[in-house]
Order: C-alpha cells, then structure tokens, then sequence
C-alpha cells in the first residue's frame, strides 16, 4: 500500500488516497485489516473475508462505497471534480449521441463527467478499470451496457462542482454504504 501511495506525483493525490483507505478501515472498524491489502491482476484493491469495496477520489472530496463481507456482488465508484475541458482530447470516448448532448447542453463539461463517472464507475465493478476500454460502455439513462453484463447507474448526491456515480449489476441492485469525506475541512479541523 506504501509504494501505491509513493507512486501519486502530486502530494493531494497521496493524501486522498491515504484518507481513502483511513475511511475503509473506519467503516470495517479495524486498521488492522488494511495489513491484507491486495490487488488483482487489473489492479483492482481487494481485502480477503471482506465485502467488495471501491474508492475514488478528486479535488476535496473521497468516496467509498462498501457492501458487507456476506455480499460479494460488484460495484464501482467514481468521483470527478468539474472542469474545463479540451473535448478534443475525449473525442474517442463518448459515442455520437453523448457528444451531441454534451454539446447541446447549457453545461457541457457537467454534462460530459455525467457520462464519463457514469462509466467510470463501471469499468471499476467490472474490475478492470482502464484495461476496458471507456468508449465499450453504452450508457442507456440510468443503466449501462458492457460485456454482455448491464448495470445500473445511480448518480450519488455530492457537493457542487463535483460528478459521481455508483455502478452495480442491474439484478443486483445496491444495499450497502457509500460515504463521502471532503477532504479540505477534514484536514483544516485536524490543524486546528
């Protein structure tokens, strides 16, 4: 886990990473389950005996969502701050009528990480991240396809300026937590 947060380039990155697995032990109840940290061959983070479990995390804030170790269905996760964008840099990952209704809408770079959290989260249940390919998952209103498998997609309640979606297999469905720390007044309470 140390070199994990070794390899971030930007001290914020370590951080929110850090805090993300600080969150995970929280809601587990126990740091010492953190010791059996492992990844996948995808790189997808696993603790054995527990629950599946995702993180994400951008600008202030920290996501996790975590289902109980009795429940192994999958679920994604996916939190992005909202920028300005070169949408010539994206051009490959939407679909035709993504891109049309970025570029109809009042807010195209809300409505561009409406999309790309939406499949983000997904390519994240699936376990794969981005060894699948973004521009394979088909959104559908409040569900997506990919592999054969569809899922559905919830657009999470976070603070302005930020996009997030949960992902889990359509006969699934979510019971479970998904917790959100934003990051900046946690840090600023723990200086104080």
């Amino acid at each position: 886990m140390q070199e994990e947060h070794l390899a971030y380039v930007h001290p914020a990155d370590t951080a929110r990473s850090a805090l993300g697995k600080l969150l995970l032990a929280h809601a587990l109840g126990s740091r010492a389950l953190l010791e059996n940290w492992s990844k996948t061959h995808y790189g997808r983070p696993f603790l054995p005996d527990q629950g599946p479990f995702n993180l994400s995390h951008s600008g202030r804030l920290v996501l996790l969502a975590l289902r109980s170790a009795d429940d192994q269905v999958a679920l994604g996760i996916d939190v992005e701050r909202i920028k300005k964008l070169d949408f010539e840099l994206f051009g490959p990952y939407m679909n035709e009528a993504e891109w049309a209704a970025i570029q109809a809408s009042r807010e195209p770079e809300e409505q561009f990480f409406h999309f790309w959290t939406a499949k983000e989260a997904v390519m994240k249940g699936e376990g794969m991240g981005f060894h699948l390919p973004i521009e394979d998952i088909e959104l559908r209103g409040q569900t997506a396809l990919v592999r054969g498998r569809t899922w559905q997609l919830q657009a999470l309640d976070v603070p302005a300026g930020y996009m997030a979606h949960l992902a889990c297999p359509e006969k699934e469905g979510f019971s479970g937590a998904v917790e959100w720390v934003d990051a900046g007044v946690l840090s600023r309470s723990d200086a104080a």
